[in-house]
């Protein structure tokens, strides 16, 4: 039993050495299968997104704002449809940030979640009706916008509004027709383009949707696919004079582990074993979907082990409640699985633990 702890002790200090070497200690968190986290494999993920721009720039993720440095070269802080409201210490400094020159922001949300950073540069959004305050001057100002609902073909169609005149107005009917100072113009502004006094940029989208797994790439409900306009986004925003790229992963709905072991190498390393584990199993077929599960369940009751030797905070409760989560996503996911909803979980964490 001695040698089984060592192991595990042995592994525990072999990750946290590559965490070390990775340049730094992050908290885990692993998305749900619904989020939009650049971290989510998924249909509604922004993975396909985040992992095409690695191969183009230096991209990485961070939790927090505050992970950004005030001075250093500068960046492009990615945040797209959040699930978590930033707080107003976050926010604060994310405004810090781009009144400092240090930041561009690529904001994509159509919810009021970011009115927490956006009200910091006099900037309000609720749902899909943005407001710029007169914080700006003229050849900046837009004192309405009302997106509507947006959808159809045009969500393919990359243009945004980088000047309109004071006083006006841009409106949107959820039929898709756009109206500015009571004029329909037929390309419509899924975007807005906000140029501050620091020289720092932010181009607000009103759809987090744009870029997500299922409408990034061609497929039948999409053709011509998202891509090129996703990768528009980030070119517009990009300088000659900086390729580094820094998505938010911190405000998503997901299972956050209590020890911060796993950097940006392992996870994309985990992500990219569990793509080639669901390749694996779309050829083999569903009737290997029971075993699998099982498999990975023995697997989380392992790692489950290791946080409760380890780590004495980790209450029976919080690990029931662990399980309970992990069986509900993959019912979730396989029907097959709602065969494990059967087991008195008390009884199933005894059986893993």
């Amino acid at each position: 039993m001695k040698g089984r702890y060592i192991f595990y002790v042995l592994i525990l200090t072999y990750l946290t050495s590559l965490t070390v070497a990775a340049g730094g200690i992050q908290p885990v968190i692993l998305p749900s299968t619904a989020s939009t986290s650049p971290l989510n494999p998924y249909p509604y993920g922004l993975y396909n997104f985040y992992s095409d721009l690695t191969s183009l720039y230096d991209v990485g993720f961070i939790s927090t704002p505050f992970d950004i440095a005030l001075e250093g070269d500068r960046i492009l802080y990615v945040v797209i449809g959040p699930e978590q409201s930033f707080s107003e210490a976050e926010a604060g400094y994310i405004a810090d940030l781009l009144n400092s020159g240090r930041i561009d922001l690529l904001l994509s949300d159509e919810t009021n979640i970011s009115n927490s950073i956006l009200t910091e540069l006099g900037i309000e959004v609720d749902g899909r009706i943005m407001v710029l305050k007169d914080v700006f001057d003229e050849s900046r100002y837009i004192s309405r916008i009302d997106c509507g609902s947006l959808g159809g073909g045009f969500i393919s169609k990359s243009s945004y509004v980088s000047v309109i005149p004071p006083e006006s107005e841009v409106l949107c009917r959820g039929d898709g027709i756009f109206i500015v100072d009571g004029e329909v113009i037929s390309n419509p502004p899924i975007a807005v383009r906000i140029i501050l006094d620091s020289g720092s940029e932010i181009l607000v989208i009103a759809d987090s949707s744009i870029c997500t797994n299922f409408m990034y790439s061609s497929s039948w409900w999409n053709i011509e696919g998202n891509k090129g306009l996703c990768m528009e986004f980030v070119n517009l925003l990009l300088g000659d004079d900086y390729d580094t790229i820094i998505f938010d992963i911190g405000h998503y709905i997901g299972s956050q582990f209590m020890i911060p072991i796993i950097t940006d190498y392992i996870i994309k390393s985990i992500i990219i074993l569990q793509v080639i584990i669901g390749f694996v199993l779309n050829i083999m077929g569903p009737f290997l979907y029971p075993f699998i599960v099982f498999a990975s369940l023995l697997v989380i009751g392992t790692y489950i082990d290791v946080f409760r030797v380890g780590y004495k905070k980790v209450s029976d409760p919080t690990l029931e409640a662990m399980v309970s989560r992990i069986i509900k996503e993959y019912t979730h996911r396989f029907n097959s699985v709602e065969l494990f909803l059967g087991l008195n979980i008390k009884w199933f964490r005894r059986f893993l633990i």
